[in-house]
């Protein structure tokens, strides 16, 4: 098997994630119905996995992680990633990407680590992650990254909850976080979809580092591979927090000046080739 990602931004034709040529997913491995999956690439992280598997939005527009609200680190580079056969409702991930660092005693710098287990039955759903991302000089600290998540599908609607803890985000010391995410999926019709979403994040430490997001939207459905949807959010940012409504499918409202609260109407269609 073996899947190559290029990210290109639909409103400038430039090429996403940094200007790589293949931004997104980049990886060949091998698959077995009874021992499971082994891949090498450029890969989603098991912890992202999970955020985009409990987030009513799928870490899509309107999404309180897409915005950065709450946190994920999506693709690492020389990725090896072994996700298991389903076992008794239970499923494994778990990542090793490495770094490139030349320098003697520093081989560790720079790699990142995930794991995580997801249960499945029936209507219910539960899963816990974890992260490691080394710092990458000789300053700064590892951060670390902890969630639990769970959903339930009710059938009239589908409910999902998720809180993480992260340490030194983006190996900035004491750079601490505590996040939560709460969202609903409600089927309207056989083509449509009502999707909502709250979600906040406070800083350590920090006086005005809280942010809250809340998102409405409606996702309808023209065929099996083509949806149009219209959502709106809303981002209320504290003194210190200055998120915007970012998603890959383009940058929302630029954003600088802390405490300023964002307010976007995003209308899109999306085609699955």
């Amino acid at each position: 098997m073996f899947q190559l990602e290029m990210g290109i931004n639909a409103d400038t034709g430039a090429s996403g994630q940094g200007g790589l040529a293949f931004g997104r997913q980049a990886y060949a491995g091998l698959s077995s119905n009874e021992l499971g999956t082994l891949t090498l690439g450029r890969q989603y992280t098991p912890q992202f996995v999970t955020v985009d598997t409990y987030d009513a939005f799928g870490t899509g527009t309107g999404s309180v992680a897409a915005s950065g609200v709450v946190s994920a680190i999506a693709r690492a580079n020389n990725a090896v990633v072994y996700a298991s056969p389903t076992l008794g409702g239970f499923t494994f991930n778990g990542m090793a990407s490495l770094g490139e660092s030349s320098t003697a005693g520093q081989k560790s710098f720079g790699n990142l680590y995930s794991a995580s287990v997801n249960y499945a039955a029936g209507p219910f759903s539960a899963a816990v992650a974890t992260m490691m991302q080394k710092r990458s000089a000789t300053t700064g600290e590892d951060a670390k990254y902890a969630l639990v998540s769970s959903a339930y599908d009710f059938g009239t609607l589908k409910l999902y909850g998720l809180y993480q803890i992260v340490r030194n985000q983006g190996t900035v010391e004491a750079n601490d976080r505590r996040e939560a995410m709460f969202g609903v999926n409600v089927p309207v019709s056989a083509q449509g979809t009502v999707a909502a979403a709250l979600g906040g994040s406070r800083i350590s430490g920090v006086d005005g580092g809280s942010a809250s997001q809340f998102s409405l939207g409606y996702l309808h459905n023209l065929s099996k591979r083509t949806r149009v949807y219209a959502i709106a959010s809303r981002i209320n940012n504290s003194s210190a927090a200055t998120y915007t409504t970012d998603s890959a499918t383009g940058a929302g409202p630029v954003n600088t000046v802390g405490g300023q609260d964002v307010k976007a109407l995003m209308l899109g269609v999306r085609h699955a080739f």
